[in-house]
């Protein structure tokens, strides 16, 4: 028998255990694998709770947070005969062999896949059409998609609004929440079982961190379900998860999505001499140097993913065609663009593998020749704009990945003296310059549009740091922050999409006649590898002030010797700043350090590099670079210093 009863504001469900192992036990395959819709009445919303206050901090503080085995739940499931949530392990084992009147078993892969049309076994499940799958990354996707096909139409919430909760996944895209009809009832618990077990099941395919439900938590690498308790003390069925499944992801580490696959010619391979070998030409037909490079083959020839990723369907580039099909790893990662197609075989949100067709080559937009048919193709190796500093030329990273996993690189990271507010306000030394805060707008807008995702800031002063957390609004973090009062100058900013923070430090630099001050360096862990960096932001003494040329003697000691024993663990290590030395620092730094600089240079003997500033970027021997850019365009109106970037990959 179940009965609900009210108990403080809550639905209190007393329900048999063995009826309610008996009920998760015998929903048969058929039922599982079925539109859920249809037969239970999903459409009707109204009595589901939207869950707009599903809060979680990072995963890192998963488990001292939220796990308290020997503590009750907080909205205990009352069963007859005892107390305390569901034993959810007991419950999905018992849903997966015979019980019940009819001693059906629960589905199996095959059985589900079977009645889907494709393996579940590869972890390669077809769009839903769900408009929670915008903005997920390809692990939360895969998430989505694999419970569909497993187990019938859902309702999903992907990416929302988290404000109350900045730690959250769900902003990111690395979270899915699975929402449960007529959850109170032993149908509705037995049907969250099943799909947080068969997503713990998976957990190495869909790469999962941790799931959540029913007021129980299981990390990645736990053996069985702890007892959940709401950051915030909350304990209504939402917080606690009673009426939907939450799922948090890495993002890119799932094994069923195919990012790891060797990277193929974007035409079929005997095809492959038609390249034109044309990136970065000029000529009257452009309004700018060619972004790409053409593969002169007829139209109709297949077009194939050059590498895996999420298909983006950009309709608004006339110069394309009437769609420029992009081909994803996620964002600010490896981005490869198809121009020019007459017809396409996929749609936006597709997941493809290397080699699979995803049109034709055609003679659309802006093309010339006799018949004008031919393929453009683009590397982008993070995601950035069609000029961006991250487009590559084609012809060579061909040839140094067809055959081979890709390598997209890590970041794109960049090193800036932002000028301080207290040169340009009304009285200080740069009359005529623009306000700090329109010029940190300028600054925060040139981040976006060259992809840049962790930055070392120099002369970064209160004024400024407001005015960026203004203007980014909450998609950056830094460290230090400032309180208010000067003195935490140069600061360490990552997008917190992307990075995350592990661990900050600083380290006392002399400054000006000797005074120390004390400078910034994070450790940072990518959200979607895990991958973990060194970042230190540094701003040695100028002459301005007399000759300083030995306390950045100093600094520079100080700063090789630091980096010295971060590497020694075996994390890369990046140092970035205005050093206010070229050819010196560099002998002095890679002398004295393993750090070399991402613009080239040779340390024994000592070759510095040809074209130097005196704002550097500097890696430990883990760290490769690429994309190396100094650019000049913001000297004069957004500071008096270039802004340095390149791309690293970590070893």
């Amino acid at each position: 028998m179940v009965k609900l009863v009210a108990a403080a504001g809550l639905a209190a469900l007393f329900v048999p255990f063995a009826l309610m192992l008996s009920l998760a036990a015998t929903v048969s395959p058929t039922t599982a694998c079925q539109s859920w819709s249809t037969q239970h009445g999903w459409q009707d919303t109204s009595g589901i709770a939207a869950p707009k206050a599903v809060q979680r901090p990072s995963h890192s503080q998963a488990s001292a947070d939220h796990q308290a085995p020997a503590q009750k739940s907080p909205r205990p499931l009352t069963l007859v005969g005892g107390s305390g949530s569901p034993d959810l392990d007991a419950l999905a084992q018992a849903a997966t062999v015979s019980g019940g009147g009819d001693d059906r078993p629960s589905p199996s892969e095959g059985e589900c896949a079977e009645s889907h049309g494709s393996p579940i076994g590869g972890m390669t499940c077809p769009p839903t059409g769900s408009p929670a799958e915008k903005g997920l990354t390809p692990d939360a996707l895969l998430v989505l998609r694999c419970v569909e096909q497993q187990f019938g139409q859902h309702i999903y919430a992907g990416v929302g609004e988290r404000a109350s909760n900045p730690g959250s996944d769900h902003p990111a895209g690395r979270a899915v929440d699975v929402l449960i009809n007529d959850y109170t009832s032993t149908t509705g618990i037995a049907e969250g079982a099943r799909i947080a077990e068969w997503v713990r099941a998976h957990a190495a395919q869909l790469g999962v961190k941790y799931v959540i439900w029913s007021a129980r938590i299981w990390n990645a690498g736990d053996a069985g379900w702890s007892t959940y308790s709401h950051p915030a003390g909350a304990s209504d069925d939402n917080s606690l998860h009673f009426n939907h499944v939450h799922v948090s992801v890495h993002g890119h580490r799932g094994t069923g999505f195919p990012a790891n696959g060797a990277v193929v010619y974007p035409v079929p391979a005997g095809l492959a001499d038609s390249n034109q070998d044309n990136w970065g030409e000029t000529s009257g037909i452009r309004s700018g140097w060619h972004t790409g490079t053409d593969f002169s083959v007829a139209c109709g020839t297949p077009v194939l993913a050059s590498h895996a990723g999420t298909v983006e369907i950009d309709t608004a580039q006339s110069w394309a065609g009437p769609h420029l099909v992009k081909v994803s790893l996620g964002p600010g990662r490896l981005t490869t663009w198809y121009a020019h197609m007459q017809s396409l075989t996929v749609s936006s949100g597709d997941i493809v593998t290397p080699g699979q067709q995803i049109g034709e080559v055609g003679n659309l937009g802006n093309v010339s020749g006799p018949t004008g048919c031919h393929l453009h193709f683009e590397v982008h190796l993070h995601g950035g704009s069609i000029y961006g500093p991250d487009n590559v030329d084609p012809t060579p990273w061909l040839a140094a990945n067809v055959g081979k996993a890709p390598d997209p690189g890590d970041a794109r990271i960049a090193t800036f003296n932002a000028l301080g507010h207290s040169h340009t306000r009304p009285g200080g030394n740069r009359p005529g310059w623009a306000d700090a805060r329109e010029r940190m707008k300028g600054t925060v807008e040139k981040l976006s549009a060259e992809a840049i995702d962790i930055l070392a800031l120099q002369e970064f002063e209160p004024y400024q740091e407001k005015a960026f957390d203004d203007f980014t609004a909450g998609a950056w973090a830094t460290f230090p922050r400032s309180g208010g009062t000067a003195g935490n100058a140069n600061v360490v900013a990552w997008r917190t999409d992307r990075w995350q923070l592990v661990r900050a430090e600083r380290i006392a630099i002399p400054y000006f006649d000797g005074n120390p001050v004390r400078m910034p360096y994070v450790l940072l862990r990518s959200t979607s590898t895990g991958q973990q960096v060194w970042v230190g932001s540094f701003h040695n003494p100028a002459d301005v002030r007399g000759p300083a040329e030995g306390h950045r003697i100093e600094a520079e000691r100080r700063q090789a010797r630091l980096a010295n024993a971060l590497s020694s663990a075996g994390t890369p290590v990046v140092f970035a700043g205005d050093m206010n030395e070229r050819s010196d620092y560099y002998c002095r730094t890679t002398a004295a350090s393993t750090l070399r600089a991402a613009n080239g240079g040779t340390p024994d003997p000592c070759l510095p590099p040809p074209k130097m500033e005196i704002d550097w970027i500097m890696g430990s021997p883990r760290v490769s670079f690429s994309g190396y850019r100094a650019d000049q365009s913001v000297r004069g109106s957004l500071s008096d210093h270039a802004l340095i970037s390149v791309s690293i990959t970590l070893n």
